[in-house]
């Protein structure tokens, strides 16, 4: 089994076998001036087990996870703090906000 919580150095995470209907889902973050940038989501235990993101020569952060269909929350963590730099929101329920992102299972008809 693979260890979801570590990244390659293209920032990809890979897939165990029996997730056949997962999909790769790209989180991209701008956030030139930023140190450091984790990736806190449900699908990591949150704040417990959080990714670390691979930041480009462009200044974008980025990783991609293989996750299987359903609505996933994830919040960005720069440089230690919290930002939500997302079009998609929604309340946690300690009242601050997250993005959602919906992997679709394109074999559904």
């Amino acid at each position: 089994m693979t260890d979801r919580r570590r990244g390659g150095t293209d920032g990809s995470l890979g897939a165990r076998p029996d997730e056949a209907r997962s999909k790769e889902t790209l989180f991209r973050l701008a956030a030139s001036s930023a140190k450091d940038v984790l990736l806190a989501a449900d699908f990591t235990g949150w704040k417990r087990s959080p990714l670390k993101m691979i930041k480009g020569a462009d200044g974008v952060w980025r990783l991609t996870v293989r996750l299987a269909p359903g609505r996933y929350r994830y919040q960005f963590l720069i440089d230690l703090g919290s930002q939500n730099m997302v079009s998609a929101r929604g309340p946690m329920p300690f009242g601050t906000l997250h993005g959602v992102v919906e992997v679709n299972d394109s074999r559904a008809a």
